[in-house]
């Protein structure tokens, strides 16, 4: 079971290994929104908070970490958000 407040436990080059099974759950979440060019874009830019430069240290990781985690949730609410007005546009119509 990941621990999502920080998963990663040492440094080492491939520190992002750690973090596979969470990654793969949000991915999960975010696939059925991902059609969508606006939350597409994004997306792309949560990826790129991981592929900054290499963190230092175990807590840097960690905290870039948090930030991706916070960053794809933000996405999938504002997706959210966006299908739900446009389900209330159509129920008016």
């Amino acid at each position: 079971m990941i621990d999502w407040a920080a998963p990663v436990t040492r440094m080492h080059p491939d520190w992002t290994d750690e973090c596979v099974g969470g990654f793969q759950t949000l991915t999960w979440f975010m696939l059925p929104w991902l059609r969508d060019p606006l939350t597409q874009r994004h997306w792309d830019a949560c990826l790129e908070i991981l592929d900054q430069r290499e963190p230092g240290t175990v807590d840097e990781a960690n905290e870039r970490w948090r930030e991706f985690v916070g960053a794809v949730w933000g996405v999938y609410d504002q997706a959210w958000a966006r299908w739900s007005r446009a389900q209330a546009r159509r129920r008016l119509q």
